[in-house]
């Protein structure tokens, strides 16, 4: 401290105007580069309270819609809902009729087995009876020619057989009927 008082007053003076000058003079080149750096950050900030302003307009429109949108929420719910439990009666439904047309399909299949089974015995019954009335035919030409000795010997042997089956094939035994023997005894 001692030596400020040294130091005269005219240059005390000055070095403190000069201080001045040198201090208005760097701060205004700073408050220059500040207020540019400022109005950048003013600018920026604008841009993006701008920006939340939308956003908030956006929220608010989408906050709006969320009632509607739950409401077609429970619409399409319900829907579904129905349209699930059509599907699953639709579905039983069908398996009903699968199950019906599995079931009548084996059964034409068993009537078919069974009207070729019948058949093939027609055919065999067919061919039997034609066998039989050939037989009968020879045996009645045979009665006609022959003597009436021969004609007991032939109706005792008939009687006999026709208390048998008569096998024409592996699958069908007629028996002869009892008319063909009662014609045969007169």
């Amino acid at each position: 401290m001692s030596e400020l008082i040294d130091i005269p007053v005219l240059s005390a003076t000055l070095f403190f105007f000069s201080g001045l000058i040198f201090g208005t003079f760097f701060r205004t080149k700073s408050d220059r580069t500040s207020k540019t750096i400022t109005l950048s950050k003013l600018e920026r900030l604008r841009f993006a309270w701008k920006q939340r302003k939308s956003q908030v307009k956006d929220l608010q429109k989408g906050q709006s819609l969320i009632p509607q949108l739950n409401r077609d929420l429970e619409k399409a719910k319900t829907e579904i809902s129905t349209r699930r439990s059509q599907l699953e009666s639709i579905q039983s439904s069908l398996k009903q009729l699968e199950f019906d047309y599995l079931e009548q399909k084996e059964r034409l299949h068993r009537q078919l087995r069974r009207n070729r089974m019948l058949n093939t015995q027609l055919s065999e019954v067919i061919e039997a009876k034609a066998k039989l009335a050939a037989l009968h035919l020879s045996n009645h030409v045979e009665d006609k020619n022959s003597d009436s000795s021969k004609i007991e010997n032939k109706r005792r042997f008939q009687s006999n057989i026709s208390n048998q089956p008569l096998i024409i094939s592996d699958r069908v035994k007629l028996r002869v009927p009892r008319k063909v023997e009662e014609e045969n005894k007169a």
